[in-house]
């Protein structure tokens, strides 16, 4: 029995939806300078879609749970991880395609992994919400051609945009108004070019990305970042710090703690790092480059995965209580 047995026309757009899906994530990739990971297979599309049209209006049902199977690997390392995408309810019930849940998992936990995986939290979760937008409008576009019948006087209906979906209604055309094709495809490049936006915004405001300059050569700067007295000396405050690979750290009396996932001396400390009143579990994650120059050593922080409302303590916090602080207590703010 059909889903809509009282609506007039209906279209099974089901298996043309499989097709799009699979051919939007069939061999994805989504990466920048440190990482790289490819959908390598969709392992399971269930669902179905269907258009209707009843009495001069378009409706568009569908619902989908789409799993994908990823491999991804640090540029530095090459080392393979894998793991899933898995897209729960993709439905019309969603009017933006941002409020689609995407969940990232992890085959084998480990820190190179988790670094993959973190990456893919933030950068892959907006790649994928966007491949979502654009089934979306190809699925109104494509299932409006032969639903859409022309009024008494040979015009197609206004298309309405209703939420994240469209709805067509009947009427006749003004001759000032652009043709109906010309419309979707602006309205389409309106749509991902929102959705971008905002992707872009709440991306930023998950990141802090900082430079300083220390008076002081690279091994003395990574020497203060990770050996235990030198940290006490510039925090003011008991600290605990396991400088090596897999090694834990807590810093600020407990205020700050994390795990040293990667060190290379005098170049190169990523960590996962976390305030002590941050939601329980919730990890970012710290890489710390390290540059030795002719006027000093440069310090360039970059940290991803912070929650929203910590983005001001988080940057304003690595300015005042580890920038100024190192520069002030270990003497790196004066001439070499």
């Amino acid at each position: 029995m059909p889903l809509f047995t009282n609506y007039r026309t209906e279209k099974n757009a089901t298996a043309w939806s499989k097709d799009k899906i699979t051919s939007l994530f069939t061999d994805m990739e989504i990466q920048d300078d440190a990482y790289k990971v490819i959908i390598k297979s969709i392992d399971d599309i269930t669902g179905e879609a269907f258009a209707n049209n009843r009495k001069g209006k378009l409706i568009f049902f569908y619902e989908w749970e789409i799993k994908l199977e990823w491999e991804g690997w640090l540029r530095k390392t090459q080392k393979v991880c894998k793991g899933t995408i898995t897209i729960p309810n993709l439905s019309e019930e969603h009017h933006d395609p941002e409020e689609v849940d995407v969940d990232v998992s992890l085959s084998v936990e480990d820190d190179e992994g988790y670094m993959v995986k973190e990456f893919l939290r933030v950068a892959g979760v907006k790649e994928v919400r966007t491949k979502i937008a654009i089934y979306i409008s190809d699925l109104q576009i494509e299932y409006s051609k032969g639903l859409l019948l022309p009024s008494k006087d040979g015009k197609l209906p206004a298309l309405e945009v209703k939420g994240g979906g469209r709805t067509i209604v009947s009427g006749a055309k003004k001759p000032e108004e652009e043709d109906e094709q010309t419309k979707r495809v602006r309205e389409t490049k309106e749509k991902l070019k929102n959705l971008h936006s905002k992707s872009t915004e709440q991306f930023s405001k998950t990141r802090v990305t900082l430079s300083e300059t220390f008076k002081c050569t690279a091994d003395e700067l990574y020497a203060a970042l990770v050996v235990p007295e030198q940290v006490r000396a510039w925090t003011g405050s008991p600290a605990e710090i396991d400088g090596q690979s897999g090694g834990k750290f807590s810093m600020f009396s407990g205020n700050v703690e994390g795990t040293f996932l990667d060190l290379r001396p005098g170049s190169q400390i990523i960590q996962r790092w976390r305030f002590k009143d941050w939601p329980a579990g919730h990890t970012s994650m710290v890489t710390i480059n390290i540059r030795e120059t002719n006027d000093g050593t440069i310090m360039d922080v970059s940290q991803t995965s912070i929650p929203a409302d910590q983005y001001d303590k988080t940057n304003d916090g690595w300015k005042r209580y580890y920038f100024q602080a190192i520069k002030a207590r270990m003497g790196f703010g004066s001439l070499l």
